[in-house]
């Protein structure tokens, strides 16, 4: 369910939480909150390329 909410955000692909279970070593001792930590990493830098992407875009159409 929680995972699925990172879906449904559309900052997060299924191939990429695929991805990012797959590099969860044997040994961890949280899996799953390697995996959670890692989707909320991953949802933040994807927030923050958007904010950036949308700054660039004020800037230059406020330069003209």
């Amino acid at each position: 369910m929680m995972i699925g909410q990172y879906l449904s955000d559309g900052y997060i692909t299924s191939r990429e939480i695929i991805n990012v279970i797959e590099r969860i070593s044997y040994d961890s001792e949280s899996p799953l909150a390697y995996l959670l930590k890692s989707l909320e990493n991953l949802k933040e830098e994807r927030r923050l390329e958007a904010k950036i992407l949308a700054h660039r875009k004020a800037e230059m159409a406020f330069s003209e």
